[in-house]
């Protein structure tokens, strides 16, 4: 734990044991939205899977000729699916947004006291610029870590789910390909955190370099204009700019091969050849083929989704870690009540 000149009484107490545990305290205060939250993603996916269920109810309304009621039953199943999805979704939007709001401001809070705690010989050592880079900046990538990054991996993650577990009710026989796609997924996504984790780290650090020589040069100006160093603090700027780009750059390399929109493509031709032979052997209807189909095109978005939200954790971890090492550096002081 850092030493500082005072603490307040009434400060919330966060786990700084690590990044992780941290981000997680910070979260885990507001565990009434966060249940909401989880209770209407779930919600949302059952809502989106009975959607692909209730066409393909309709479709077999009709091939069986059940007339207008059985047609307009599956008509009204559709509605309330969607209606019920539209519900959730407002409510969930709602809930993690106000999460992610109040997590960034206690983020602040904390970094903000910590850093009026500290003594001055600890902030003569600091450089302006990237105290202002992790205070701002920093800061906004933890509201960021929550929504929408943390918000639609819960809803990706469970989107991927839950239709595995409805086209269980179409007929088991089904599940062989999206569970070969969701094995293979699973060691692509890991494959690819692994790559982004540096080059994420590595851009925070190059944007908080270029920001504090930025801000160095300019509160020096005078100093800089005596000594006639205008060229030298250029080409330095120059050089920080150019290392922040190439990081931006290899970020861009590493996300150009994320492989799980491929494996959707083949999921999605194997799936309906798949469910085409199972019809034809007279093993599932028309309505079924179609139920299938319509859960395997609920996986695209999770799939998208993840593409994004992975590089938007790499990013905010390396900007939470920042954070807590600024919180939890020490500082030579007598602590006092207050």
């Amino acid at each position: 734990m850092s030493r500082s000149e005072f603490t307040v009484a009434d400060a919330h107490t966060y786990d700084h044991r690590s990044t992780l545990r941290w981000l997680q305290s910070h979260i885990l205060r507001y565990k009434g939205l966060m249940l909401t939250f989880l209770l209407t993603t779930i919600g949302m996916a059952a809502a989106q899977s009975m959607e692909a269920i209730t066409v393909g109810w309709a479709f077999d309304s009709v091939l069986q000729n059940e007339g207008r009621a059985g047609l307009t039953v599956a008509a009204l199943y559709v509605v309330a699916a969607y209606v019920g999805y539209g519900l959730f979704d407002i409510v969930n939007s709602l809930a993690i947004r106000i999460v992610a709001q109040r997590v960034e401001r206690d983020a602040r809070d904390e970094l903000y006291l910590s850093l009026l705690s500290k003594s001055q010989t600890f902030h003569g050592q600091q450089r302006v610029g990237d105290l202002m880079a992790r205070a701002t900046n920093d800061v906004q990538q933890i509201g960021l870590f929550v929504s929408p990054a943390l918000g639609t991996t819960t809803e990706s993650v469970l989107t991927l789910l839950v239709p595995l577990v409805t086209i269980t009710t179409l007929d088991y026989r089904l599940l062989i390909v999206p569970v070969a796609f969701l094995v293979a997924t699973t060691f692509a996504l890991r494959r690819y955190n692994d790559n982004l984790a540096p080059v994420a780290t590595q851009l925070r650090g190059t944007f908080a370099e270029m920001n504090a020589g930025l801000a160095e040069t300019i509160s020096g100006i005078e100093v800089v204009k005596g000594f006639a160093q205008e060229t030298a603090e250029n080409n330095q700027f120059s050089r920080n700019a150019g290392a922040y780009r190439d990081a931006f750059v290899r970020e861009g390399e590493v996300t150009a091969r994320y492989l799980p929109l491929l494996l959707y493509g083949l999921t999605i031709g194997l799936g309906f050849g798949h469910a085409l032979y199972l019809f034809m052997q007279g093993v599932i209807s028309v309505g079924q083929v179609i139920a299938f189909m319509g859960l395997l095109g609920t996986l695209r978005m999770p799939i998208r989704f993840l593409l994004r939200n992975i590089a938007s954790f790499q990013q905010s971890f390396a900007s939470a870690r920042r954070i807590l090492e600024m919180i939890l550096t020490e500082t030579e002081l007598d602590q006092n009540e207050a």
